[in-house]
């Protein structure tokens, strides 16, 4: 029950300080929902069923989240979308250690860097069991639904994209940062085509 309440406490002082951001300050009017018939569907993707316009990344996998229908599918788009908002995470993360020559601050941005990459692996850990039955022994345990593996790489993609958002609003005059991503989503179209 403490890891609980801690997790849901790191999540809330994660979340408050972006709905106060310049750049999304008024993010209502940024959002594009993703159609009612989404098919990638979880309990983590239900609670994020928001792409953010005005960011390459949202706006690349924007076709690929509308018309993924399989898990093989589903489970290769999370896991790119993932890997783009990771890249993304390192380049904010070195850019401000560029920023900030002193060493003190420095290890202020590493230590924060690694304990949010803790946070987000124990995010996807979460999920996965929101998947699994835990009614039994560890031994005896199995998935019981087939998206486990896409709603656990998205929980970690969601915490790293309001992670980059908070720190471009923080640290960058609204327009400024250049997104180091200048990829073109999962392609899910083209991947079906070449089968």
């Amino acid at each position: 029950m403490a890891t609980r309440w801690l997790l849901l406490s790191l999540l809330s002082l994660l979340i408050l300080p972006l709905s106060s951001c310049n750049t999304h300050s008024n993010i209502e009017n940024v959002i594009t929902a993703i159609p009612e018939n989404d098919p990638i569907e979880g309990p983590a993707e239900k609670s994020h069923q928001l792409l953010i316009s005005g960011n390459p990344i949202d706006e690349a996998f924007k076709t690929d989240f509308e018309i993924a229908s399989s898990t093989p599918e589903r489970n290769y788009l999370s896991n790119v979308y993932l890997e783009a908002w990771q890249d993304e995470w390192d380049s904010i993360t070195n850019a401000l250690l560029n920023q900030f020559k002193m060493d003190e601050d420095q290890k202020v941005i590493r230590d924060y860097r690694l304990n949010f990459q803790a946070y987000a692996k124990s995010l996807s850990e979460v999920e996965w069991l929101s998947f699994t039955d835990v009614t039994v022994p560890m031994e005896e345990r199995h998935l019981v639904g087939t998206g486990a593996i896409s709603a656990a790489a998205l929980a970690q993609a969601y915490a790293y994209k309001r992670e980059v958002l908070l720190w471009i609003d923080r640290y960058y005059i609204e327009g400024s940062y250049t997104y180091k991503y200048k990829g073109s989503g999962a392609q899910l179209l083209q991947i079906r085509d070449r089968e």
